[in-house]
């Protein structure tokens, strides 16, 4: 245990993913490259025809360099990444591409955590496409955690990554660090393993009897990032350790975490569904906390309104995700109510409010459109009816 410890006090700050004082605007995912015509979900990278429904100039790019990966030199869920990157990259839209980097730059990160040269490697040659689209551009001199990569290379002791990095074009540096590290100096060692997406030690820790409750707050009682709590820190690697991520929040379940515990009007649902961008794996996770006791009607209020998980599901248009909560006991008849115009109060069943989706253009674009008639088609089959048919 000592040894573990002495290893938490050579580490800095957390993957608090967008500090409190930085503002990212990271629009819906809306990328139909997982969808098909039936509204159900494609296999991300293993299905080409999807992939080839884009045709734009960048387009040519982002398929020779998709075409010339090799997966059999790349873990499984890193090279998954890279695609699902790439997916976002060949829609060509400015949304996707915000999205786009910042994945990347979660997997700059994660490479130099698991000390990967050649994971950096290849990123590199991902940042040749960013560099195309957007010339100056780059994943390793960017700062959406207040330090860059040669910085994180630095205090996780990852020397020979340094040179590597340089390589690849990482010349920044805050040139305030210390001052930036020592607020954090008094994270719990268990949270600063899961805020920096090393799971599989986070989860030896828990099982040693390591406290790791609460929310991960500096030496000022500030809370790190913003109101999030563990769990939500947590999910915002299951896209890229799905495993060990999982493994890692059952152990805490097993303890006594709540997953049903409500604090400052948040819910496990808020943190599923308002990820800075969408968990491609939504469909496993939502079985997972479901299966573990999560409440698929859990009311979720914000201010005047209230909503459900089959609302925010919806708002996705994520078929795969409405399914999992149906098939989990979800009342496809649960309410949402919101402020319309002139202060006036709008009740809407899930169906009444898909349809209203598609109807006063909430929802755009053809293939979305097709998602919230697969997902009508579910919530019928359900017993799902419209609001004044209650």
């Amino acid at each position: 245990m000592k040894k573990r410890l002495l290893l938490i006090t050579a580490a800095i700050i957390p993957l608090s993913i967008y500090s409190a004082n930085r503002t990212l605007v990271c629009p819906t995912f809306k990328a139909p490259v997982y969808v098909n015509l039936s509204g159900e979900e494609s296999s991300r990278y293993d299905d080409s025809s999807k992939f080839d429904t884009y045709q734009t100039p960048f387009f040519n790019e982002v398929s020779k360099f998709r075409d010339n990966l090799n997966l059999d030199e790349m873990d499984s869920q890193f090279a998954e990444s890279i695609y699902n990157i790439l997916d976002l990259l060949a829609a060509d839209e400015n949304s996707n591409f915000t999205e786009a980097f910042h994945r990347a730059m979660d997997l700059v990160f994660l490479a130099i955590v698991d000390n990967s040269k050649e994971q950096v490697e290849q990123l590199a040659k991902l940042n040749e496409l960013f560099c195309l689209k957007k010339p100056g551009i780059s994943i390793f001199n960017s700062d959406p955690r207040d330090l860059y990569p040669l910085e994180w290379a630095r205090y996780f002791k990852r020397f020979s990554l340094i040179r590597v990095l340089k390589n690849c074009g990482a010349n920044k540096t805050t040139g305030v660090f210390s001052d930036k590290v020592k607020k954090y100096d008094n994270l719990k060692p268990v949270h600063f393993l899961a805020l920096t997406g090393q799971f599989e030690e986070a989860t030896k820790f828990v099982r040693d009897g390591e406290d790791f409750t609460g929310f991960p707050f500096d030496e000022s009682g500030s809370c790190v990032g913003g109101m999030k709590s563990l769990l939500d820190y947590t999910l915002n690697f299951v896209d890229y350790k799905t495993d060990e991520c999982l493994e890692f929040i059952q152990e805490i379940i097993n303890r006594g975490y709540n997953i049903n515990n409500v604090m400052y009007d948040k819910s496990i649902w808020v943190d599923i569904f308002y990820q800075p961008w969408n968990i491609k794996k939504i469909d496993e996770v939502i079985q997972f906390f479901i299966a573990n006791g999560a409440n698929p009607n859990c009311p979720i209020k914000s201010g005047s309104s209230l909503d459900f998980p089959l609302t925010l599901a919806i708002q996705k248009n994520d078929v795969k995700a409405v399914e999992k909560l149906l098939r989990g006991s979800a009342d496809p008849n649960a309410a949402s109510i919101r402020q319309g115009r002139g202060n006036c109060k709008i009740t809407e069943t899930p169906l009444s409010y898909s349809e209203n989706r598609t109807r006063d253009g909430r929802s755009i674009g053809a293939l979305e459109s097709q998602s919230q008639a697969a997902i009508r088609k579910l919530l019928i089959e359900y017993g799902g009816v419209r609001t004044n048919q209650l």
